[in-house]
């Protein structure tokens, strides 16, 4: 059945069947080991052909995704990695979507101010700062800037009274050296962290306390299609990678805790220039490595054979828009089951109906659901960490139970 809205009747089409995405070599660099320079490297995991979010015919949505590991001290990052261009192109719709979240926030804040790291007259700096969301919710008596290569956020930031600055992460100026600094969930987006962190180094005082927080892969054994390799980061740290790159770039880490999602919270002060050794628990960090894909691809095996014992059927709806549905699309047989079957995706951030990904057009699922024929189509819930909100959203969309499939038995949080 279909159901009219705003922006006409409802398009069911088939996996693939938009075929003017293209790939391009200005999308992605080769780069040495952002934690140690070394050129050496070895594949890990690939995607030889991931799609970017959305559907286009004027720019390249398709790029290579290559993880590899350093083979001289087993850092593991992604090479090639994107290029400014591709980060640019390839993240466009992205916006915030992958930030951290406000309860995330409120308890980052708290965490600071019990450690002294927002008192009275205290200056802070928040490095990928956005729009100024995180520094908002800091104490009025702190002394609040940021820096953002996104120039529109900052615009937006500025607007509310916040000192922003637009600019690139490894050689921006700050006008006077900053108390605090604080990196949440920024380091492993950066195509070159240690050029960052030297940047920051000159940008502090003798008592500059850095905080970065970044996710490390000895917590990121989830059952999670996209596992710990997002292809939003382009350095995967562990424990020890993250200790060497901030020793190489001259911190001294102070103090360290995990958090109870996939994150490792570190405080740092500028420290001195000494050599380091680059080899220095590798052959850990490679053994890490190997357990981590033992238990990614047993995942895959599970999701696989679960999905395996799903209803046929001829129709199918896709809750999220998002880039599980792409690693789910790369990972799995879901889409290739049925080469006829038929599809729609909904998800709440939709707000284009002309917006499709591999042809399949994004609806809003309040305007399309409750006009939806079930008795042969399925609502495949195409993501990790809102599965059992949206589960709950589609009930009280009205989409029947027995249409409902959950691709895992349990969320780990994150």
């Amino acid at each position: 059945m279909n159901k009219t809205i705003n922006a006409g009747p409802v398009i069911w089409k088939k996996i693939d069947s938009f075929a003017g995405n293209t790939t391009s070599p200005v999308l992605t660099a080769w780069r040495p080991c952002p934690v140690c320079g070394a050129f050496e490297c070895r594949t890990l995991l690939a995607y030889d052909d991931f799609q970017f979010y959305r559907d286009s015919v004027d720019l390249p949505t398709r790029a290579p995704v290559q993880q590899v590991q350093c083979l001289t001290c087993q850092a593991i990052f992604m090479n090639p990695g994107y290029s400014e261009t591709g980060q640019r192109v390839l993240f466009a719709v992205a916006g915030g979507s992958y930030r951290s979240r406000p309860e995330h926030q409120t308890a980052q804040v708290t965490w600071l101010e019990q450690r002294g790291l927002a008192a009275p007259g205290q200056s802070l700096l928040d490095v990928g700062c956005y729009d100024g969301r995180f520094l908002n919710m800091l104490p009025a008596h702190v002394r609040k800037s940021g820096v953002d290569i996104d120039a529109a956020a900052i615009e937006r930031g500025r607007a509310t009274g916040l000192d922003l600055i637009a600019g690139a992460f490894e050689d921006f100026r700050l006008p006077a050296q900053p108390d605090v600094i604080t990196m949440f969930h920024v380091l492993e987006h950066l195509a070159d962290p240690y050029k960052t962190l030297r940047n920051l180094r000159q940008n502090s005082h003798a008592e500059t306390r850095l905080v970065i927080e970044v996710p490390v892969i000895e917590k990121g054994f989830t059952n999670d299609l996209n596992g710990f390799f997002s292809v939003h980061h382009s350095t995967h740290f562990s424990f020890n990678s993250l200790k060497l790159i901030m020793k190489r770039a001259g911190w001294q880490i102070l103090d360290g805790e995990t958090m109870p999602y996939n994150g490792y919270r570190i405080v740092a002060k500028p420290g001195t220039d000494n050599l380091v050794d680059v080899k220095a628990g590798a052959l850990a960090d490679r053994v890490t490595a190997l357990r981590y894909l033992q238990s990614y691809f047993q995942n895959l095996a599970d999701v696989g054979e679960k999905i395996g014992k799903w209803p046929n059927t001829s129709r199918a709806v896709i809750w999220g828009a998002g880039a599980h549905t792409e690693v789910l699309y790369q990972t799995t047989e879901y889409f290739r089951q049925r080469r006829d079957r038929e599809y729609i995706m909904v998800d709440s951030a939709v707000t284009e109906s002309v917006m499709t990904w591999r042809g399949l057009h994004a609806y809003s699922p309040k305007a399309v659901l409750p006009g939806i024929d079930w008795s042969d189509c399925a609502l495949v819930i195409s993501s990790y960490g809102w599965q059992d909100a949206i589960e709950q959203d589609a009930l009280r969309a009205g989409v029947p139970q027995s249409a409902i499939r959950k691709i895992y038995d349990r969320i780990s949080t994150y």
